[in-house]
C-alpha cells in the first residue's frame, strides 16, 4: 500500500510541473507541435536511461527488447499517441 502511494504521490508532482509548462508555454505562443517536439526530445533519452538501469544494461535492455517485440510494437505507438494527446489537451 505504501509503494503505490509513492507511486501515486510521484507521477502527480512529476506530471503537474509538466501540464503547467506546456501551459505556460502554449500562453507564451509557442506552436503546439514545437512544444511536442522539444518534449520528445528531453523525454526519450531520460526514459531510454532509466529502461537500461532497470534492465541492468544496454545489453539486457537490447534483448528484453528483442524478445518482447511485439509489445513494444504495440506500446511504443500507444504511448507516443498519449503523450501527443496529453500536450494538446492543455494548449487546446
Amino acid at each position: 500500500r505504501t509503494k503505490g502511494l509513492l507511486i501515486i504521490l510521484s507521477g502527480v508532482v512529476l506530471i503537474s510541473p509538466d501540464a503547467l509548462l506546456v501551459r505556460f508555454l502554449s500562453e507564451g505562443g509557442a506552436p503546439p507541435w514545437a512544444i511536442i517536439f522539444w518534449k520528445m526530445l528531453f523525454a526519450i533519452p531520460l526514459s531510454a536511461a532509466f529502461a537500461a538501469y532497470e534492465q541492468g544494461g544496454i545489453i539486457p535492455l537490447c534483448k528484453s527488447i528483442v524478445e518482447g517485440r511485439l509489445h513494444y510494437a504495440a506500446a511504443i505507438p500507444l504511448q507516443t499517441c498519449v503523450d501527443i494527446c496529453f500536450t494538446l489537451a492543455f494548449v487546446y
